[in-house]
């Protein structure tokens, strides 16, 4: 699959890509919403994982830019927030997982295998609701990690 990472951290999107790419994927990473606006609207991606805290661009509205300009794509946010209010706001935009930073990398490759699967097997990869799906789009609690922002 091919997937974007918007997130201004670099040693965190770093750690991200290397992941990614190990497991089998391709990795594009973005450090500013201005930069990801224009690239989605010009490429397709499988997969867009984002920040909500850009340093110039909420990342919410990337959520909208996404379903519009890659229709098919899923879209997964990242926060260091543990406001209810925000992941409330968030999840009524139909995405696939919202992850408290810092997160498991086990937990996002999980649900990368679980979209990937159902996108081949052509079913819906998208959650039936946007709050909760018992295969995708599980809240993940926060987690530090043994070793650097990804485990």
């Amino acid at each position: 699959m091919r997937i974007l990472v918007v997130e201004d951290n670099r040693r965190f999107s770093q750690a991200l890509k290397e992941h990614i790419q190990k497991w089998g994927h391709v990795a594009e990473v973005l450090t500013t919403g201005r930069e990801a606006l224009q690239i989605i609207r010009r490429e397709q991606f499988d997969i867009a994982i984002i920040d909500v805290f850009l340093p110039d661009c909420n990342g919410g509205r990337l959520v909208c830019e996404v379903k519009a300009h890659c229709p098919g794509a899923g879209v997964i946010i990242m926060t260091g927030s543990l406001s209810r209010e925000l992941e409330f706001e968030i999840r009524k935009k139909w995405i696939l997982g919202y992850f408290r930073k810092p997160f498991k990398a086990r937990d996002l490759r999980l649900l990368l295998e679980d979209f990937s699967r159902k996108k081949s097997d052509h079913e819906d990869p998208k959650p039936s609701s946007p709050w909760m799906d018992q295969s995708v789009g599980r809240v993940i609690p926060m987690f530090k990690p043994a070793s650097g922002p990804l485990n």
